[in-house]
């Protein structure tokens, strides 16, 4: 039981690490799609080269609530069927 329950929330927390990334990559103008894949993939490593990465673009404007909500939803379903 206790296994099950941090399985679920280890995959909750990869989720919501791949939806930042991926919802910070589109307010900076960054290929959102491509990052929110390879956090899914490569979580720890794609989120340290994201940090890294981050500070090179500018925020340009931040996407729409409901823009965002659905970027957290894809993040979902990239971790949970991955």
């Amino acid at each position: 039981m206790l296994l099950v329950v941090g399985s679920i929330v280890l995959n909750l927390l990869s989720g919501a690490v791949t939806g930042y990334v991926a919802n910070d990559a589109l307010a900076r103008g960054r290929r959102w799609i491509v990052w929110g894949v390879g956090t899914s993939l490569f979580s720890l490593f794609a989120l340290i080269a994201w940090l890294v990465m981050r500070g090179r673009s500018p925020v340009r404007d931040r996407p729409a609530r409901r823009t965002a909500a659905l970027i957290y939803a894809a993040a979902l379903c990239l971790v949970f069927f991955d």
